[in-house]
């Protein structure tokens, strides 16, 4: 009972490690950063991805008053050109919307802040890219992270289970691919399709439904599963199997 718990905790604690990792390099991190100014600093911190009803708030927050700024933005791929919008100022915050888009449309944005006499470019270097997505009901989001969050765990447990005196490799190997069963086919799938408004259409590419990650975790899944059940080295196959599932987990589009 201790050893089981004991391999459940380290199982645990990998995955939370490799989804740290996985998170701070993802492509949709935000952009953030602090700018030291006369008076104090301001920091900002800019999503690539909105899922609002609303349009997309965008937020400069200082530790001093008087901060004025402008936002400016445009379609990433339409003919506009560069909107610009006053920010609001609420005190020791600015704030301006960028309004509600259509599924799929990449927007590219900036702000410039002026402080007395001095002008600051946020992000110092480069624009942002903002894609706009439909907001997702919490049911389905709560399940698409529980399918896959559960499956990774599962596939590292699968591989620690190597140390039981009595490993069951089999059976954890059936229920981490019933878990990307569940993520790819099912809740992201959905998750997908309401998020670009596929539900209820036709004639939407079946790469813009399944994305490379949950593809491959499924795959892995199961080929994992059948190496495990017809060859007599489980345990290399269930090691190989967690060191694949967590490279796909980091590396793959999504």
């Amino acid at each position: 009972m201790k050893q089981s718990l004991i391999l459940w905790l380290s199982a645990i604690v990998i995955t939370f490690l490799v989804s740290y990792a996985q998170r701070i390099s993802s492509i949709d991190y935000p952009v953030s950063g602090t700018i030291d100014a006369k008076e104090g600093s301001f920091s900002f911190s800019f999503d690539k991805t909105s899922r609002t009803k609303t349009g997309y708030k965008v937020w400069v927050v200082s530790d001093f008053s008087g901060l004025k700024g402008n936002l400016f933005w445009r379609d990433k791929n339409g003919n506009s050109g560069w909107q610009t919008i006053e920010m609001t100022d609420t005190g020791k915050a600015l704030y301006a919307v960028i309004p509600q888009q259509k599924p799929m449309t990449l927007i590219e944005y900036r702000v410039k802040i002026f402080d007395q006499n001095k002008t600051y470019l946020l992000p110092v270097k480069t624009n942002v890219l903002l894609t706009f997505l439909n907001p997702v009901p919490d049911e389905i989001v709560q399940f698409y992270f529980i399918t896959l969050f559960a499956g990774l765990i599962l596939s590292v447990r699968t591989a620690l289970e190597s140390f039981s005196e009595k490993p069951k490799i089999k059976k954890l190997s059936i229920f981490t691919a019933i878990s990307f069963f569940s993520y790819t086919l099912v809740f992201n799938t959905v998750k997908k399709g309401v998020e670009i408004g596929a539900i209820g259409k036709g004639g939407i590419p079946l790469s813009d439904i399944f994305d490379q990650r949950s593809v491959l975790l499924f795959i892995v899944s199961i080929m994992t599963m059948i190496l495990i059940f017809n060859t007599k080295k489980q345990k290399l196959w269930a090691f190989a199997g967690a060191f694949f599932t967590l490279a796909v987990f980091l590396l793959a589009k999504y």
